[in-house]
């Protein structure tokens, strides 16, 4: 209930970018028996009309519902504990207001402290900064109060894309300020959105009329996520997670990491050794503590290891550390060729005859390529094969899983091309992930999993390849965080482990979470020798990884909750399980 002249006004839900999904904590499935559907608390034993354990391999084991965790994001300090250290960062725009930390009871909502912030005759803004993840939720919430006449306020979210951009800019969505009246009772102002682009962090400044004084109180900055499961019978504590006294099977566990097709990776030898070297220092972390990593590269990672390495890494970096490759598209998007000097189409440039299906990255610098509409046929299987085979070549490994073309419906043809499995789905309009949550493999329906989710969803035991689940969108692009966000996911996909099934999960990284926030040393190439060195600020950085694997997967994996286990070892573990499923 609010207090006596409060009220509380919320500023909507923005949704940014054609999001459609929610993310964050998981809520139990009620599951009804007869229904037809196998969830929540239903088993094979329990409820064998839903649950035929041969034909249901992948029940639904949670929705992502409303029940969500937010938790605390902002960057810039606690108004209570001491200066609550507003920026004053000028890419956040001209934030010319006065700020004044105040013990006075009409400038404090709650606690012992709020701020007085006042605008001479020019007005200003003040502005709170907090580090923020696409396709996550995102929440800023303050109370405000007008410390003389009814005033009015408006309020901007800005990002940045990363620590050299020179200014922040408006979130797409949120072009326009949202304006608040403010007069003398307290108001709660709330902005909740997510975003599709990549952004380092985001400013939420407030900008204020010209002789304004205002007072604010609890600004907060949140995202959500995961929460922990409620888990019944005896448990205790293993790798800071609270799980069963014995793990009623293991979870086979993976670390997935992305690269894109920027044209950099080909035409400068810096860039290539850079990324080359975060893919290296995570393989050693992870390999050090017997694990390995799974990259999922698109075409020109591969075909820079061509110009700048003799084509040795991916196949140094699988036998040194045990490196598994997959594939990872975004295309095809045109019809041309690859010449020397970039993408072409038939004609001038001489294509005739070797024109294949290019990537975005490709066709954005081929205005004359003819454009095709991605996931369709005959191009998708096409245009995956080359890709599978460029990086086979590249390895030396077999290269059979495969994650992109989420809109392709006839799966079975993928398998045609050598593609065994399927993972780490991810809707490319909203950065984000199923809204349901499946630990165990399945052979979908012949569907597009972004348009009919709940076709895909439908096991058929006809489909050639395999889905994976896992958590398919970023863990987070903040390494801090990655320890957090790991123990709430592996909480849940544990507290739901089945004997009866092969249980996976997965989390993915990206290259480019790997990049400096400050003029700290990061990655540095010479120019002469093609000499690496990692900085402190990147040792930093891979720290959190090891960490989190030392003081979390290490001890899940000695008491058998969690194993290190391939996408192509679990696709060849669901077919055996398929073939024993009869026996169980």
């Amino acid at each position: 209930m609010s207090r006596t002249g409060e009220r509380v006004m919320r500023i909507g839900c923005v949704v940014l970018a054609a999001l459609a999904l929610s993310l964050g904590s998981i809520a139990l499935g009620v599951g009804r028996c007869g229904d037809g559907i196998c969830e929540g608390p239903e088993t094979p034993a329990l409820c064998p009309e839903d649950c035929g354990l041969c034909e249901t391999p992948n029940p639904r084991r949670a929705e992502m519902e409303d029940s969500l965790i937010w938790r605390d994001r902002l960057i810039d300090g606690s108004f209570e504990s001491g200066s609550p250290d507003l920026t004053d960062d000028e890419r956040a725009g001209q934030l010319a207001a006065q700020i004044e930390r105040s013990a006075d009871p009409n400038t404090r909502h709650d606690g012992a402290y709020g701020i007085r912030v006042e605008t001479d005759a020019s007005g200003g803004a003040f502005a709170l900064q907090a580090k923020i993840d696409k396709g996550e939720e995102t929440r800023f919430t303050a109370w405000i109060r007008s410390l003389g006449g009814p005033t009015e306020v408006r309020l901007h979210v800005l990002g940045l894309q990363s620590y050299t951009a020179p200014v922040a800019r408006a979130l797409r969505g949120l072009e326009e300020p949202l304006t608040v009246a403010v007069g003398p009772e307290w108001t709660q102002i709330e902005l909740q959105f997510a975003t599709t682009s990549g952004l380092e962090r985001a400013f939420f400044a407030v900008e204020l009329d010209p002789d304004t004084s205002i007072a604010i109180d609890e600004a907060k900055v949140e995202a959500e996520h995961w929460r922990r499961p409620e888990i019944e019978g005896p448990t205790r504590v293993v790798g800071g997670i609270e799980v069963p006294m014995e793990p009623a099977a293991p979870i086979h566990f993976n670390v997935l990491m992305h690269v894109e097709d920027p044209a950099a990776l080909t035409v400068s030898e810096a860039y290539f050794r850079e990324t080359t070297e975060v893919f290296t220092a995570l393989a050693e972390t992870l390999h050090s503590h017997g694990g390995f990593l799974t990259i999922q590269p698109e075409e020109d990672w591969p075909q820079g290891s061509g110009i700048f390495s003799a084509g040795r890494t991916l196949a140094e970096l699988a036998q040194k550390y045990g490196v598994v490759y997959s594939t990872h598209t975004h295309g095809p998007a045109c019809i041309g060729c690859l010449n020397a000097d970039g993408p072409g189409a038939q004609g001038p440039r001489g294509c005739e005859g070797t024109e294949r299906p290019l990537s975005n990255g490709d066709c954005s610098a081929c205005p004359d390529c003819v454009r095709v509409v991605t996931d369709t046929d005959p191009y998708t299987p096409v245009y995956v094969e080359n890709l599978r085979l460029l990086i086979e070549q590249a390895s030396g490994t077999p290269v059979t899983d495969h994650n992109g073309n989420w809109k392709y419906e006839n799966l079975s043809a993928l398998a045609d091309v050598g593609v065994r499995t399927l993972s780490a789905f991810k809707k490319a309009e909203t950065q984000s992930t199923f809204d349901v949550l499946f630990t165990n493999p399945w052979r979908p329906t012949h569907a597009s999993a972004v348009d009919d989710p709940e076709a895909f969803f439908v096991h058929d035991p006809t489909t050639q390849v395999i889905f994976i689940p896992g958590w398919g969108q970023a863990i987070t692009r903040h390494p801090e965080y990655l320890q957090e966000r790991l123990v709430a996911m592996l909480a849940q996909v544990i507290s739901y482990a089945d004997p009866d099934r092969v249980n996976t999960f997965y989390i993915v990284t990206h290259v480019g979470h790997f990049e400096p926030e400050s003029e700290e040393s990061y990655i540095t190439v010479d120019p002469v020798t093609g000499r690496v060195t990692r900085g402190a600020a990147f040792e930093r950085d891979l720290d959190y990884w090891e960490t989190a694997m030392r003081e979390v997967v290490d001890p899940l994996v000695a008491e058998g909750y969690v194993q290190w286990t391939s996408l192509p070892e679990i696709g060849e573990l669901f077919v055996e399980w398929e073939a024993d499923c009869a026996n169980r």
